[in-house]
């Protein structure tokens, strides 16, 4: 059975799809999970992506009768609307013109990446250590011709960032429905599809991707078990982050130690089952183990109020 794709409905009273600005939906709607959906609410959800409206299936229970859980889903009355949140799973996003995907970047529908920080912007005492409180390093990259058009050879001059996953982090609902030209990549992908879920991985997966020899990083998430040196405590050296996976098998983090500490991840006591996405690709850490190895900008404890939506 496919996996519904939408995680986050909009709900904004008296707006409607037939006669209401979506830029007013984008900009004034409230982002709600199934979970905070209320059936005062039915007439008024909508898509994050298509705006059409949308229903909560059941609306009042968190089950239907099949034992499926609730989720949001598309009303058949606008399915002549193209959605990339319909399934099955949409490809990647490309654009018609340059000056069409200009204007999605202008509208904050679509990032061009051109690469993630390799080293931590300089620490500053007084700065307060709440996650959300942190300076988020996002700069101006340079102009990049990507291959994002519907013409096949044809490249578009375009404005892109040099960022962080915890900029995409910060922000995260906000985020989650918006398109991302990553590294490597030829075409604009959701941020939600780009997740994958560490623990739903097997040994096989894995290996499959491992012997590939033209794996694409990709933007991975799970929740830590522990984190640990191998010898002394030392923030120089590099530092292991369990994370939840199948049976049979040990994932995790492998970081510098400073790093990974001024992300959040510092003993069990206050990181255990915290989320944390990471960018890049999987390689072989030992016999029954395996490992994404990520510089500074490439992954980032989730904050915990967007948990929900991945989880």
């Amino acid at each position: 059975m496919a996996e519904n794709k939408i995680k986050l409905a909009l709900y904004l009273n008296g707006w409607d799809y037939e006669n209401g600005n979506k830029q007013t939906l984008k900009n004034n709607a409230q982002k709600i999970t199934v979970k905070e959906f209320d059936i005062s609410m039915k007439s008024n959800i909508f898509c994050p992506i298509c705006s059409t409206p949308i229903t909560r299936r059941p609306l009042d229970k968190d089950n239907s009768t099949n034992g499926r859980k609730a989720c949001f889903s598309h009303i058949p009355t606008y399915s002549h609307v193209e959605c990339p949140l319909r399934v099955p799973k949409a490809e990647g996003k490309l654009y018609n013109t340059e000056e069409e995907a200009k204007q999605a970047i202008d509208n904050k529908d679509l990032v061009v990446i051109s690469g993630f920080k390799s080293e931590p912007p300089e620490q500053n005492d007084s700065q307060a250590e709440e996650y959300d409180q942190t300076p988020v390093e996002d700069n101006n990259g340079p102009v990049a011709e990507v291959p994002i058009s519907r013409h096949t050879g044809e490249v578009f001059n375009l404005p892109s960032t040099s960022t962080s996953i915890r900029r995409l982090c910060r922000n995260f609902y906000d985020n989650y429905n918006r398109y991302y030209l990553f590294p490597e990549y030829t075409a604009a992908i959701l941020l939600s599809d780009l997740l994958v879920d560490i623990k739903k991985l097997s040994k096989k997966d894995i290996l499959k991707k491992i012997e590939n020899p033209d794996q694409l990083p990709m933007l991975y998430y799970g929740k830590i078990i522990s984190s640990y040196y191998l010898s002394e405590n030392n923030p120089n050296h590099m530092k292991f982050t369990q994370i939840e996976c199948a049976k049979g098998f040990d994932f995790c983090i492998k970081a510098k130690g400073e790093y990974q500490e001024r992300h959040g991840i510092k003993d069990n006591s206050n990181s255990k089952s915290r989320v944390v996405l990471c960018w890049g690709t999987l390689e072989k850490n030992s016999e029954l183990g395996y490992a994404i190895r990520p510089v500074w900008g490439e992954f980032a404890l989730l904050p915990v109020q967007y948990e929900k939506v991945l989880f």
